[in-house]
């Protein structure tokens, strides 16, 4: 009887071991969960940018990711102005104009989600005129804290703010003119940014 029960055990043995092995076959190796791309475009993609009109300005920009975590744009700004005075009988229209020339560079930190932090860095040359043949001239530099947010797959709306640091010189028809300087803290516009290889 003992024989017996040796021989039902071993037959169980050997006919459990095709199982197990068909077992590993069909379910294989575990698997190895996809790491999550972060959303900023890869190294090399170009980019154009638009200021939103209810963000705060007017413009267009063009951008190219010079690595996985460096943008480098150029903004240019238009800005016309205006007005028309009345002094009793006396109506009198101003009207001036200023383009600027805007580089900046943003450095991506860590993503979280759709959303990355950066540093940006940016300068600013801007020049105008006015009907009353006033011309000025300005320029600026700084440095803050933004976010880029990945709503698509390579397009963003960004904004920022943070330090700045302005001279602007302001030429009359009188020979006279005015220089002054300023810091402040700055918010900019919101803009729409569309990226493509």
């Amino acid at each position: 009887m003992k024989r017996y029960r040796s021989v039902w055990a071993i037959a169980l043995i050997a006919a459990s071991i095709p199982l197990e092995a068909e077992a590993q076959q069909t379910a294989g190796p575990p698997s190895v969960p996809t790491p999550v791309q972060p959303p900023v475009p890869s190294e090399g993609s170009w980019g154009v940018s638009f200021n939103l009109p209810d963000g705060g300005g007017t413009g267009l920009g063009v951008r190219k990711m010079v690595s996985d975590r460096t943008n480098f744009g150029v903004d240019l700004t238009l800005d016309v102005d205006r007005r028309e005075l009345e002094n009793g009988a006396v109506s009198d229209e101003r009207t001036s104009w200023i383009v600027g020339v805007n580089p900046d560079l943003r450095l991506y930190r860590s993503a979280r989600g759709p959303v990355v932090p950066f540093i940006e860095v940016e300068a600013r040359v801007q020049y105008g005129e006015s009907n009353e043949d006033v011309s000025s001239f300005g320029a600026g530099a700084g440095l803050g804290l933004g976010v880029e947010w990945f709503p698509l797959d390579r397009m963003s709306i960004s904004g920022s703010t943070g330090l700045d640091v302005d001279y602007t010189r302001a030429d009359a028809p009188s020979d006279t003119s005015s220089n002054r300087t300023s810091v402040r803290f700055f918010r900019s516009e919101l803009t729409l940014n569309l990226y493509f290889e």
